[in-house]
């Protein structure tokens, strides 16, 4: 493959970061196309630019987990409040 192939592939990811389409099927197929061309790629002229992009985005996508991880956190607790109130009222008995 050709340091283009693997640029569009950079391109595909960085669009889907951008737009918020980044799931774990998707990503887990991207990643197997990227492993791919990066395995037969020709490493022309242009890597070191390439290799600058491809550890920008690993930040990217290191933040975007951190951002998901909060968000989890952050819902399970809205939902362990909730569990909470549910049991509440089942014991609240009205005179």
């Amino acid at each position: 493959m050709s340091d283009l192939d693997l640029v569009l592939l950079v391109e595909d990811l960085e669009q889907r970061l951008e737009a918020g389409e980044v799931e774990g099927e998707a990503l887990a197929a991207w990643r197997s196309r990227f492993d791919e061309a990066l395995a037969t790629v020709e490493r022309g002229p242009e890597w070191s630019a390439i290799v600058a992009r491809c550890k920008a985005l690993a930040l990217r996508l290191d933040a975007e987990a951190d951002r998901l991880s909060i968000e989890r956190d952050r819902l399970r607790s809205e939902m362990d409040l909730q569990a909470h109130g549910a049991r509440a009222l089942k014991g609240y008995k009205p005179f």
